[in-house]
């Protein structure tokens, strides 16, 4: 098998999907039979996805709107629990409201998930 673009890769998920026959079930299935590595590693592409669809400048419109509203949630989710668990984390008092607030930036997303 050839390895395709990200470019080619989108456009054939997008033809995948643009059936009614598409069973969302059995691609969840196929993909916890993976690897772990893997898995990770298709996880972080899913993840970086959810958070562009989330970003502000996401161009949406009403077919795609509650897709743009759903990753907003997510990615609010991931952060306020990221935050519980670095202040849990925390026996020596170091992550603190305000370490917390200047940890989340550009460089520290959901998708970022380590390879082992």
């Amino acid at each position: 098998m050839s390895k395709l673009t990200e470019a080619e890769l989108i456009q054939e998920f997008s033809n995948t999907v643009n059936n009614f026959s598409f069973d969302r079930t059995a691609f969840a299935d196929a993909f916890k039979k993976e690897h772990r590595t893997l898995q990770q590693s298709m996880m972080r592409a899913m993840i970086e996805c959810i958070s562009v669809a989330a970003s502000d400048d996401y161009s949406y419109d009403d077919r795609n709107k509650a897709s743009h509203e759903t990753c907003k949630l997510m990615i609010k989710g991931w952060k306020v629990e990221k935050a519980k668990a670095l202040k849990e984390s925390s026996n020596d008092g170091y992550w603190t409201d305000e370490r917390i607030k200047g940890f989340f930036n550009e460089n520290v997303k959901p998708s970022n998930l380590p390879m082992i």
